[in-house]
């Protein structure tokens, strides 16, 4: 653990940009005796405290009258209005691991700016990195209600082809409980109140695995930005020559060729 400073605060922002994707991220190092050494007890390790905004089903009954009569409006509100809440808590209670794509409440990807940032905040607890992480790699922790995994991820669009880098992303699910138990907090969630804050704890292995994550991220980036580069030179070099110029045409001519046939 890497000394003992006063209490640190980390705040930060999801890759999509809305104001309610928010995370908090504290500090609280360990106690100590009158003589200033550190105090660390079984029942007291180092942790962190990571504070989530996640958002849930609408609970109104009809859209915004500001945007009733527009297209997408109807559409959003089919796909997260309050009855939504129904059939994800009847999947929960028959179910006893229930997930969804996403989440069941919010999904969030940290940016790539800022995993250097979220990197040194967890070095705060842990001195090791998880060096078994691959793009499968998941972390789960949990509060008394949901639970939340984070992983690698990156957002991919077969339609054009797009590909993001990759990013540390997370998103909140149902706690797994008995038959009983889920009846209970199905019910709950059906028809309870929920405020968006959630809190769960990171502590020395957990902060380890997610600075792994962290790492594997920031390596496949970088390998995909000398890809990227080499394939420019390339270009750059073939089109220095009339013989390049003709094979770049062939190499367009096959690429279009490909792209039609995926079409059809």
């Amino acid at each position: 653990m890497i000394g003992y400073p006063p209490m640190e605060e980390l705040y930060l922002g999801c890759e999509c940009m809305d104001l309610d994707h928010v995370v908090a991220l504290g500090y609280f190092p360990p106690k100590k005796d009158e003589a200033g050494n550190a105090i660390i007890e079984e029942d007291d390790p180092p942790v962190i405290y990571f504070h989530v905004t996640a958002n849930n089903y609408f609970t109104r009954l009809l859209p915004s009258l500001r945007y009733f009569y527009e297209k997408y409006t109807w559409s959003e509100f089919y796909h997260y209005n309050w009855y939504q809440r129904w059939w994800l808590a009847g999947k929960y209670i028959f179910s006893s691991i229930c997930t969804k794509k996403y989440g069941i409440l919010d999904a969030f990807d940290f940016q790539v700016k800022d995993h250097d940032k979220l990197d040194a905040f967890l070095a705060l607890i842990s001195n090791d990195i998880d060096t078994d992480i691959d793009e499968k790699s998941e972390l789960w922790l949990d509060d008394e209600r949901w639970k939340i995994k984070f992983q690698p991820d990156r957002w991919v669009s077969k339609k054009h082809e797009i590909i993001e880098p990759w990013q540390v992303g997370w998103d909140i699910h149902f706690l797994e409980r008995g038959f009983w138990g889920r009846i209970r907090w199905g019910f709950k969630y059906i028809f309870g109140r929920h405020y968006p804050e959630k809190e769960f704890e990171i502590f020395e292995k957990d902060a380890a695995k997610m600075r792994g994550m962290i790492k594997w991220v920031q390596e496949e980036n970088k390998k995909n930005e000398e890809e990227m580069k080499d394939t420019i030179e390339w270009v750059q070099d073939m089109g220095k020559s009339k013989e390049g110029i003709s094979k770049m045409k062939e190499v367009i001519k096959q690429a279009v060729k490909q792209a039609q046939e995926k079409n059809e």
